[in-house]
């Protein structure tokens, strides 16, 4: 760690913070603050802690950076302690997420907040990454994965009102996508995302329903960030992205029942099977992603109709002309297995399973006349 440096033509991060002080104390470097405390941590601590009690240190120099207002040499404790992490995750989150997740949402929060808001988010941008902050996040998310103390802790100090602030359609692509990966570590067996401890202002069901409306907003008609700044590509990736969260959200008996009982959120992905279709019969560029995207998105919106009681009618009236574009989108599907040129890229399953939906809404004979009248206008 002491040769880490954020990359090959910058200064090593110790010599780099040697150029760095604290307001209060001037004349006293954080390098050699650092090397004044390696001693100490090396003489009361067992070998093994050493790389925690370390990474502690660098977080409490972060912090006192944040209480001063001294923000140019966050990117280097946000940059060396991602490194430690990355050599040491399992030995080192689980002593440090008390300390460092609200710090690190904390600091996000001078950039993120102006973007919000629409605001410029100058001077902290300059010295403050989102993205670095965000990566840092979900390292620590995975190094508490596999210990459910470890990960409910984690979730316990992620703030809801953050995971909205960064499901933003202000927020870069790329900060929205980080929060994505976040997200998908937050879905446990009883709550899914932030989960605020003995607070009463908090209900669990109510923050994961601000959550999955935010995280499928994208889906449906709007850009995650502003129009016009976005390549239709890039958000062809990123309701990839989110269609697969939400497929992995079914694992979790409440994390299924949240997407159930939300009021937009079938909606939305029927919307979106309507939408890419179309898109297929329009020539664009990204052919494959989009039939990738129909075939993830009808095969979430099968397993949520076969193994869930609702009123489809009344998810479907969210959208205009939802029940035709259900209906429609359906029988395109099912027609999908005769080898179209347009739908060649769809899964060989989206037919069988577009057929049992279809078979549930309609009787028999007009699931014929659906299919004879989309035969007839694909003829033409």
């Amino acid at each position: 760690m002491l040769d880490h440096r954020p990359n090959r033509d910058h200064l090593r991060t110790l010599e780099a913070l040697g150029k760095h002080a604290l307001p209060s104390s001037p004349n006293e470097s954080f390098s050699s603050l650092i090397l004044g405390e390696m001693p100490r941590i090396g003489a009361k601590k067992p070998i093994s802690e050493v790389p925690s009690e370390f990474c502690l240190f660098l977080i409490h120099l972060w912090s006192k950076c944040m209480d001063e207002r001294h923000y140019a040499p966050i990117y280097l404790f946000v940059d060396i302690l991602k490194f430690a992490l990355e050599l040491k995750t399992l030995s080192i989150v689980p002593h440090i997420i008390d300390q460092l997740i609200p710090l690190v949402q904390k600091t996000a929060d001078l950039v993120a907040i102006p973007r919000f808001k629409n605001e410029l988010p100058d001077p902290y941008d300059k010295d403050i990454n989102v993205s670095a902050c965000l990566a840092l996040t979900h390292l620590t998310a995975l190094g508490c994965v596999p210990e459910q103390e470890h990960i409910t802790r984690f979730w316990k100090l992620m703030r809801w009102d953050f995971v909205l602030l960064m499901l933003s359609q202000n927020q870069p692509v790329s900060d929205f996508e980080w929060m994505l990966r976040i997200l998908s570590t937050g879905v446990l067996k009883g709550s899914f995302g932030s989960n605020p401890d003995d607070n009463p202002k908090f209900r669990a069901s109510t923050n994961a329903g601000h959550i999955i409306e935010r995280l499928t907003y994208p889906l449906f008609e709007v850009l995650p960030t502003s129009l016009g700044k976005v390549e239709a590509d890039v958000v062809l990736k990123l309701r990839i992205q989110i269609i697969l969260l939400m497929t992995g959200m079914t694992r979790s008996p409440y994390a299924g029942k949240a997407l159930v009982s939300h009021p937009n959120a079938i909606g939305r992905v029927v919307s979106l099977i309507s939408d890419e279709l179309d898109n297929l019969y329009d020539h664009k560029a990204g052919h494959e992603d989009s039939a990738r995207l129909i075939s993830l998105a009808t095969r979430l919106l099968f397993h949520l109709v076969t193994q869930y009681e609702f009123d489809m009618q009344k998810k479907l009236s969210v959208i205009r002309g939802g029940s035709q574009k259900y209906l429609l989108s359906l029988a395109r599907l099912n027609f999908s297995e005769d080898d179209l040129v347009f739908e060649s890229g769809i899964d060989p399953d989206i037919p069988g399973c577009a057929l049992e939906m279809l078979e549930m809404v309609v009787t028999p004979e007009e699931g014929e006349a659906i299919q004879e009248a989309l035969s007839f206008q694909i003829g033409d």
